[in-house]
C-alpha cells in the first residue's frame, strides 16, 4: 500500500492549481475592463441627462437654437469661464464636466426649435482598445 504523495501527483497538483490561478486572474481583468466600460456610459448618461435639464430650465434659448452645437475641439477639464449668457455658461461648463469625467469626453445639442425635440450626443474614447475606439451615447428628449 502506497502512502502519501509521489512527486509526479504533486506536479500535476500545482500545474492544475496554476491554469486555475491563471483563468481568475483573466476573470478579473476582465471584469475590470467591463466595469470601466459601465462607468463611463453611465457617467455619459448622467451628463446627457444633466444638458437635457439645462435645456428645460432654459427652453426658450433652447428652442431659438442657443444650445446647438457640434462635437468641436477637445476640452480640457478645468474651470468654466463663465460671464456669457446662460445658454453659452450651460454649454461650456456641460463640455468641460464632460471631459473631466470621460477620456476625451465630448457632447454635440441639437434642438429642433419647430418640433422642440432636443438631440444629445456624447462621446468619449475607449480605453480598451489603446484609445482608438469611440463610443456615442444618444438620447432624444421633448422639451
Amino acid at each position: 500500500m502506497q502512502k502519501g504523495f509521489s512527486l509526479i501527483e504533486v506536479l500535476i497538483t500545482v500545474l492544475i492549481l496554476a491554469i486555475g490561478l491563471l483563468g481568475l486572474a483573466s476573470l478579473q481583468a476582465n471584469s475590470l475592463v467591463g466595469n470601466q466600460q459601465s462607468y463611463m456610459r453611465s457617467q455619459a448618461t448622467s451628463l446627457a441627462y444633466d444638458m437635457s435639464d439645462r435645456l428645460r430650465a432654459n427652453k426658450r434659448a433652447a428652442l431659438d437654437g442657443d444650445y446647438n452645437s457640434s462635437f468641436g475641439d477637445a476640452v480640457t477639464c478645468g474651470v468654466p469661464r463663465g460671464g456669457g449668457t446662460v445658454a453659452a455658461d450651460d454649454l461650456e461648463s456641460w463640455q468641460i464636466a464632460l471631459a473631466c469625467a470621460l477620456t476625451e469626453g465630448r457632447g454635440a445639442v441639437e434642438v429642433d426649435g419647430g418640433s422642440g425635440i432636443a438631440t444629445i450626443r456624447v462621446r468619449w474614447t475607449n480605453g480598451r482598445s489603446g484609445g482608438t475606439d469611440t463610443e456615442t451615447f444618444v438620447t432624444r428628449t421633448a422639451l
